[in-house]
């Protein structure tokens, strides 16, 4: 697929974390795709005309959890990802974990809330772990991969055509990842 993807989308943080589920970690972050577009870099031909459709409209946050081995759990939302929802998905984790799990979070305010902080003792009795990153360590953070790969790779440019083609596309790619579409991460070794 061709960086053509991201003409029409921009893809914007909500918030960053990091997830180990066993010996397999995965990152959990938050995602908003919208209409509005973007261009991070381009060229194009001397007489060649280039257009880039921009507009404000719809847009749609995701919740996901990823692991290296290309497993993707995630949510989309029609607003942008709360604590309460945030709270939500840990818990539905918590509640499906078959072992103790280690979310690593960053220090967003959905992630430090008084109510994020007083779900913290539960889940830890269901085996489900917070720990939060350093300021400042996106490279810890796999997912930042994935996102990459989904504006610039995996994103067809028909896909941007009305906010309904982008949803629908974002949950297309979504949905095939760890079957048809993969990235190949590096081998982790958790150190204990």
């Amino acid at each position: 697929m061709s960086n053509e993807a991201d003409a029409g989308t921009h893809v914007r943080t909500e918030s960053r974390a990091t997830q180990r589920i066993g010996n397999g970690p995965q990152r959990r972050e938050d995602r908003a795709v919208s209409e509005q577009g973007y261009a991070p870099y381009g060229w194009q031909f001397k007489d060649e005309d280039v257009c880039i459709p921009a507009q404000r409209g719809k847009s749609q946050s995701y919740f996901g959890l990823l692991s290296r081995d290309n497993r993707l759990r995630y949510r989309a939302f029609s607003h942008a990802v709360t604590t309460a929802d945030v709270i939500e998905c840990l818990d539905r984790l918590a509640a499906d974990a078959a072992k103790p799990t280690v979310v690593v979070l960053d220090n967003a305010s959905i992630h430090t809330s008084k109510a994020f902080q007083a779900c913290l003792q539960s889940w830890q009795q269901r085996n489900l772990f917070i720990y939060y990153l350093p300021p400042y360590s996106p490279h810890y953070n796999i997912i930042e991969r994935f996102w990459k790969e989904v504006k610039e790779g995996w994103l067809r440019p028909l896909d941007y055509q009305t906010p309904d083609d982008l949803f629908y596309a974002v949950n297309r790619v979504f949905s095939t990842v760890g079957q048809h579409v993969r990235i190949q991460f590096a081998h982790f070794q958790l150190k204990t």
